[in-house]
């Protein structure tokens, strides 16, 4: 059973290095962030499907996570938070926007077909 660690400028490049990795990105005032990133964490509780996929959320809003802006330029064409990039050693592999656990199982399923 996993867990939605949170990630700032010190730890997100370990996070992405290796692996499958699901990376939400959020803001603390967006409500609709906080529902999805409650959705998953219910989800990652008791699922043991995806126990090999580690999952972190960045708040975008933060002053802790300048370095990680700095560094991803491709944020900026980002259509709206919430939003998941899903890794695949170090690279993303897919991407949507907004929210549901069967929306990111289904594209961990192509990944992992």
């Amino acid at each position: 059973m996993g867990y939605l660690e949170t990630l700032t400028d010190e730890n997100y490049k370990e996070f992405l290095e290796e692996g499958t990795r699901v990376l939400v990105l959020t803001q603390k005032d967006c409500p609709h962030c906080r529902a999805w990133t409650s959705e998953l964490s219910e989800f990652l509780e008791s699922d043991e499907s995806w126990k090999n996929v580690r999952f972190a959320k960045i708040d975008l809003a933060s002053e802790e996570v300048g370095g990680f802006k700095k560094a991803n330029e491709w944020l900026e064409l980002i259509p709206g938070i919430p939003f998941n990039v899903i890794f695949f050693e170090g690279e993303p592999t897919s991407s949507f926007a907004g929210s549901g656990v069967k929306r990111m199982v289904k594209r961990l399923q192509r990944l992992s077909s």
